[in-house]
C-alpha cells in the first residue's frame, strides 16, 4: 500500500512538472503541492513548487516551498540561490544573504550566489561587502555580465 501512494506521488510530481514546462503554472501548483503532501521528503518537488510560486506570484509560500526543499538538500546550490532571490524580493536583506551564504557553502563555484549576495549587500547599505561578492562572482565566471553591470554601478 505504501508502495502504490509513493508511486502516486511520484506520477504526481511528474505531471506537475510537465505542466509547468507548458506553462500551465496553476494546474502544476496542484500537482505538486499534492505529490509533497504525499512525500514531504522530496527536495526536487519542493523546488518545482516554489519555482511554479514564484510565477503565481505567491513568493511567501514559495519561501516555504524553497526553505523546505534546502532543509531536505542543503547541498543543492540553486535552491539556496533560488531561496535568497525570493527573500530579496520581499526586502529581507539580511535572510537573502544568509541564504546565499548558504549556496555558497554548498558550492564555492556557483557564481550566481555571489552575485546575490552582493545585491543583498548593496541593497542592505554594504558597499564594500556587495563589491567584494561581484568580484568573487567574476572569478568565478569572468563573463558574467550583471556582475560587470553591478560593479560599474558602485
Amino acid at each position: 500500500m505504501a508502495d502504490d501512494r509513493m508511486r502516486e506521488g511520484l506520477q504526481l510530481a511528474d505531471e506537475g512538472t510537465e505542466l509547468m514546462k507548458s506553462g500551465d503554472y496553476p494546474a502544476a501548483a496542484k500537482k505538486l503541492l499534492a505529490a509533497v503532501q504525499i512525500n514531504e521528503r522530496d527536495w526536487t518537488t519542493w523546488q518545482h513548487l516554489g519555482l511554479c510560486l514564484l510565477q503565481l506570484k505567491q513568493p511567501e509560500h514559495a519561501v516555504v516551498a524553497f526553505r523546505n526543499s534546502t532543509a531536505l538538500n542543503p547541498g543543492f546550490a540553486q535552491a539556496w540561490n533560488n531561496l535568497g532571490t525570493v527573500l530579496a524580493m520581499l526586502n529581507d536583506w539580511d535572510a537573502a544573504a544568509n541564504a546565499f551564504e548558504a549556496g555558497i557553502a554548498a558550492d564555492p563555484r556557483y557564481a550566481k550566489n555571489h552575485f546575490g549576495r552582493g545585491n543583498a549587500y548593496l541593497m542592505a547599505g554594504d558597499k564594500d561587502k556587495a563589491r567584494t561578492s561581484f568580484q568573487q562572482a567574476l572569478a568565478i565566471d569572468p563573463g558574467y555580465a550583471l556582475a560587470h553591470q553591478a560593479l560599474a554601478n558602485l
